[in-house]
């Protein structure tokens, strides 16, 4: 967008237009197809195809019209060839992304795209969850991932049956992500800030311990490096000097917030700041770390940042 102005819009669209031919030619070399998603991947309006964040007449070579009956098109024509791969090709049907977290930090609707494919197949769907531990990177910035698979879900027997058939991924989705130090510390950070915008460094660093032998001790999927003292104590180095640095100014063992740098984050990628999706991810054990989710709403969120 800051690019895409002024007489640079057409020949970066123009690139943009050729760049977005290479690259849809490695996606078919790994069977990957094109879904168009309303308001993500297709404006919702002729104004926003226009604005320099998309520059869609440049990009894509069309008017909004036409370009709105390609992408229906181009996604009816994927969802055909992906069970026609199914049946002719024994090939497996993936999607990912597909749960996003909302402002409240559960699991949106899931769409009945994989019930269809599961039911016109029969063939079951095996859902796999995700978390990172990205509130405590490396030295160079590198983050883990922590997937579980869950036991394959027997297919829906009719359409009658998509939605609760889905509700059911989506409970699987939300229960199952493996918590991990990352969504601890930012229970723990949280927790804190209720009590006023300064907190006591000693005071959050012993409630991550507390918490993470809570969690230990529980039924929830956790990283099972929770039970190690020294790992435990990795974690929360990397924490202090990668995230926490930032977002507190460190006056001996006081943290004062900085309103303005918790709550930035990348509007692109996420709808709330960085501290509350970390706590979105294990919101299913929010009584556990004895988070009242009403603090996670973005607005009241940014009240108790911002209160002097």
């Amino acid at each position: 967008q800051f690019l895409k102005v002024g007489v640079l819009r057409a020949p970066l669209g123009w690139s943009s237009r050729f760049m977005a031919m290479f690259f849809r030619g490695l996606f078919a070399d790994v069977n990957a197809y094109p879904v168009y998603r309303d308001g993500a991947d297709v404006p919702t309006s002729e104004e926003d195809y226009r604005h320099p964040r998309f520059a869609g007449r440049w990009v894509t070579g069309m008017k909004y019209d036409q370009y709105l009956n390609y992408t229906r098109k181009q996604t009816a024509k994927s969802v055909l060839q992906v069970q026609k791969d199914m049946v002719e090709k024994n090939r497996s049907f993936v999607i990912l992304p597909e749960g996003k977290y909302c402002h409240n930090g559960r699991i949106a609707e899931l769409l009945d795209l994989a019930a269809l494919a599961a039911h016109r197949k029969n063939r079951s769907i095996v859902y796999t969850s995700f978390s990172y531990e990205e509130l405590c990177p490396d030295a160079r910035g590198r983050i883990e991932l922590f997937l579980y698979t869950n036991p394959p879900v027997e297919p829906p027997q009719s359409r009658a049956e998509f939605k609760d058939f889905m509700n059911q991924g989506r409970d699987l989705l939300q229960n199952t992500t493996v918590i991990t130090a990352s969504g601890i510390l930012a229970a723990a950070t949280i927790a804190a800030l209720q009590n006023g915008t300064t907190i006591d460094r000693k005071a959050l660093h012993d409630r991550f311990l507390e918490l993470a032998h809570a969690v230990v001790k529980s039924d929830f999927l956790h990283d099972p490096r929770l039970a190690d003292q020294d790992f435990l104590e990795d974690r929360w180095s990397r924490f202090l000097s990668r995230k926490a640095s930032r977002w507190f100014a460190f006056r001996g063992q006081e943290m004062k917030v900085r309103p303005r740098r918790i709550l930035d984050y990348d509007a692109g990628e996420r709808t709330v700041p960085d501290l509350l999706w970390n706590m979105n991810n294990i919101i299913h054990a929010a009584p556990l770390l004895g988070i009242d989710t009403d603090w996670l709403e973005p607005e009241q969120f940014k009240e108790i940042v911002s209160h002097s």
